[in-house]
C-alpha cells in the first residue's frame, strides 16, 4: 500500500469551507415548568390587582361637589340714637338752623339757614327774637337744628311751642312732625301745621328739659303764586 502525504493547503482549504454552530446544552424540563408557573402567576395578579397609575376607569358615579355654605351679609342696624335720628335731617351741624324742605321749579330741596337764637325773651312778640326769611313756591316742612356737638348741644328731652303771627297777634301753632318719621330727637324736628304753610311768621320756642336752656328763633314765610305755564297756543294761563 502506497501511503501520500497529503498536501497542506488542501487541509487549509477544507477547514475554511467549515461552519460551525453553537451547541446547546439541552433544556431542563423542570426549569421550563418553573418559569411557566411565574408568568401565569403574574398575569393574574396583574388582572386582579386595582392598579392606581394610568387612566382611570369611568365607574359609573358621578361625584358632586358640595358647594360652601352661603353667608348672608348682615343688614347694617339702624341708629336710633338723637345724633343718628338727626343726622339725616340736619348732617350733623355744629350751632342752630333753620330747616325747610322746598319746591323750586318741580325739584324739591333742603335748606338750611344760619341762626342764633335768644336765651331769654318775653313771649312770641318780642322783637328780639332773631328770624329768617324763608322765600318758596311750596313749603313742605319746616322746623329746626340743634348742635349735634360741643358745650351747646341739648340733652332733651325738647319741648316745642310755635305761633304764628298775623297783624301783630300771636296764636298758637299746631305742629305735627313729620322728621324723623319714627322717633324723636332733640337734635332735630321738621314739622307741617294742621293745614299748609302759608305767608306769615313763626315763632319757635325750644325748652330743653335737661338744662332748663331755651332757645328763642323766627321764621318769615313767604309764600310765591305758581309761576304761569305757557298753553299749547302758546299764551300763558
Amino acid at each position: 500500500m502506497i501511503r501520500r502525504d497529503r498536501d497542506p493547503l488542501e487541509d487549509e482549504r477544507a477547514a475554511a469551507r467549515l461552519t460551525t454552530e453553537p451547541v446547546q446544552p439541552p433544556i431542563d424540563e423542570n426549569q421550563l415548568a418553573s418559569a411557566l408557573g411565574l408568568v401565569i402567576v403574574l398575569l393574574v395578579v396583574a388582572i386582579l390587582k386595582p392598579w392606581t397609575g394610568g387612566t382611570a376607569e369611568p365607574t359609573g358615579r358621578l361625584s358632586v361637589a358640595t358647594a360652601a355654605p352661603i353667608t348672608a351679609t348682615p343688614i347694617p342696624t339702624e341708629d336710633r340714637t338723637a345724633d343718628g335720628l338727626a343726622l339725616p335731617i340736619c348732617l350733623g351741624t355744629g350751632a342752630w338752623r333753620i330747616a325747610s324742605l322746598e319746591t323750586w321749579q318741580t325739584q324739591d330741596v333742603r335748606v338750611w339757614r344760619a341762626i342764633e337764637p335768644i336765651t331769654d325773651a318775653t313771649g312770641p312778640l318780642d322783637p328780639a327774637i332773631p328770624s329768617v326769611p324763608i322765600v318758596a313756591i311750596q313749603l313742605t316742612a319746616l322746623g329746626w337744628c340743634a348742635p349735634a356737638y360741643g358745650t351747646d348741644k341739648p340733652i332733651g328731652p325738647a319741648i316745642v311751642t310755635a305761633w304764628t303771627i298775623h297783624d301783630g297777634a300771636a296764636e298758637p301753632l299746631a305742629l305735627r312732625q313729620v322728621r324723623p318719621t319714627d322717633g324723636v330727637t332733640p337734635i332735630a324736628a321738621l314739622y307741617v301745621p294742621l293745614t299748609r304753610w302759608s305767608t306769615e311768621d313763626v315763632v319757635f320756642r325750644y325748652f330743653d328739659s335737661a338744662t332748663t336752656k331755651e332757645a328763642w328763633f323766627a321764621a318769615d314765610i313767604t309764600i310765591l303764586p305758581p309761576s304761569p305755564t305757557p298753553s299749547p297756543s302758546g299764551a300763558l294761563r
